[in-house]
Parts: C-alpha cells; sequence; structure tokens
C-alpha cells in the first residue's frame, strides 16, 4: 500500500482537501514514483526535475505577493539533498517554500503567509 510506504501523501491529500475547501487553485508536481531507465530518460527530456515541490499555489502569498510552493513531508520525514538544492534555488528567486511536516504544519505556515479561511 503507497499510504504506508509514503506517509507524506496521507498528509499531502489532507492538506489539498483544505486547499480546496478554502478555494486556492494551486496544482500537484507529479515527480514521484519508480520508472524504468527508459522512462526516467523520457520524464527528463520533458523537464521533470528533481527536488521540484509537490504542490504549487496559483495564488500568491498576501503578505507579499510572492509565489508559494509546498513540499510535503510525514511529521519525522527529511528532506532529499536534490530538495535542498532546488528550495533554495527557488527562494533566491524570491519564492516562499513551505515544507510541511504534516498537514496541520503545513497550513500554519500558510496563515502565517497571510493566507485566510483555512
Amino acid at each position: 500500500m503507497a499510504t504506508r510506504r509514503k506517509p507524506e501523501t496521507l498528509e499531502q491529500r489532507a492538506l489539498v482537501t483544505v486547499l480546496r475547501a478554502a478555494r486556492l487553485r494551486f496544482f500537484a508536481v507529479p515527480n514521484e514514483g519508480r520508472h524504468s531507465a527508459a522512462a526516467h530518460n523520457h520524464f527528463k527530456t520533458l523537464g521533470r526535475t528533481a527536488g521540484v515541490p509537490d504542490l504549487i499555489l496559483v495564488d500568491r502569498a498576501p503578505i507579499d505577493g510572492s509565489p508559494v510552493a509546498i513540499e510535503m513531508k510525514a511529521p519525522k520525514g527529511r528532506l532529499t539533498k536534490p530538495q535542498k538544492v532546488f528550495h533554495a534555488q527557488m527562494i533566491d528567486a524570491g519564492w516562499h517554500v513551505i515544507v510541511g511536516y504534516g498537514f496541520r504544519d503545513a497550513v500554519d505556515q500558510l496563515r502565517q503567509l497571510g493566507f485566510e479561511g483555512l
């Protein structure tokens, strides 16, 4: 079962429910999963990039108008090296990158950026 091996899947599903209820606009970046070498290379030629956050908000942060990306982790999860590198690049480019250790943590961080109705 995927949720047993990837507890952040449950956390992301919970966050997606909250984001939809708040009518925020966002999309998921389906960057996970195991693929054959041929499929991996195919996706890479299409722009797949290691470390890209799980969710990208279309709505910008109310506090400053910056774009927002969310990486979901299980409460005791850790970022990978590619995630740390890519997130730093996004932050350097002016993004807010939330690392939510559970959906409640992500919601709290979104509230700190001025999002209401969560």
